[in-house]
């Protein structure tokens, strides 16, 4: 019995894992390279973007460097000038005997935010009228006609202003006390307040306000004294804001446009009398 033993199926084995090992060295040979260089090109962008961007942050942040300076240095002016006004002015106009007489007599006043806008108003017309008068680009005549115009102004303004605003106080009081109900989801506030002014004014008696009214039932909605305060506030604040839109609207708006023509109208009575007076000296001469 022969044996023959077929060796060339191994060896065609052992070559053919050979070459495979082969390929796959060369493969991951191959993958190596590639993954290197991007790694490279992306580590160069890198440092390029990196570089770039340190040219472009440094400036920027030495800008912010010299503007917090120059901040800071408007902010110590401020600081001087405000210093200097409550020092000069403000200390020696409020900081006297007088307007401490003018304060205790007005402390507690309902009209203390009114009587402050008024002064406040008038310290500005003064000062129109004295910077008016003192202008070296108007005529004489042209003066006094504004001058005229800005003083007429705030008197009616002033006048009208503490009238509108007292007359419209039985109507804010109402509006008042229907804020107060619709706050404690009682329909009824209202209601009593309003009936039982309409009695007192039948009666000849002095009619509720509404913040004695509020107050005085106050305690029957709110228990905490927090509360308390920062509804009675609240109230005394809506006062003050109809005292702030009527003397702004009367101000602004409507004694401005009605006042001017009759300004005018005097103003030129005083330039026809002063100029008939001139002509009647220069006849007599």
């Amino acid at each position: 019995m022969n044996i023959t033993l077929n060796t060339n199926t191994t060896n065609n084995f052992n070559r053919y894992n050979n070459n495979n090992r082969t390929q796959a060295q060369n493969f991951t040979g191959s993958f190596s390279v590639i993954f290197n260089n991007a790694e490279r090109k992306i580590g160069r962008r890198m440092f390029d973007a990196a570089k770039e961007e340190s040219t472009v942050v440094t400036p920027i942040v030495e800008d912010s460097k010299f503007f917090r300076r120059v901040e800071n240095y408007i902010k110590k002016q401020n600081n001087k000038f405000t210093d200097f006004i409550a020092e000069h002015f403000t200390k020696p106009l409020f900081d006297n005997k007088y307007v401490d007489k003018f304060a205790d007599k007005v402390k507690g006043s309902d009209n203390l935010f009114k009587h402050f806008m008024a002064i406040g108003s008038l310290i500005t017309s003064g000062m129109y009228m004295k910077k008016t008068l003192s202008n070296k680009d108007l005529d004489s005549d042209r003066k006094r006609t504004l001058a005229v115009n800005q003083g007429l102004t705030f008197v009616v303004s002033t006048a009208g202003a503490y009238y509108l605003d007292n007359k419209l106080n039985n109507w804010w009081d109402k509006v008042t006390v229907k804020y107060a109900g619709a706050k404690f989801n009682d329909d009824t506030f209202a209601k009593t307040f309003i009936n039982t002014n309409k009695i007192n004014k039948k009666a000849g008696k002095n009619l509720l306000r509404a913040k004695d009214y509020i107050a005085q039932n106050l305690d029957k909605y709110l228990t905490e004294e927090n509360d308390i305060k920062n509804f009675i506030s609240q109230i005394n604040g809506m006062g003050v804001l109809k005292s702030m839109l009527i003397f702004a609207l009367v101000y602004r708006y409507i004694v401005p446009v009605a006042v001017t023509p009759f300004a005018n109208k005097i103003g030129d009575k005083l330039i026809a009398r002063k100029k008939a007076k001139e002509a009647a000296e220069n006849v007599s001469k």
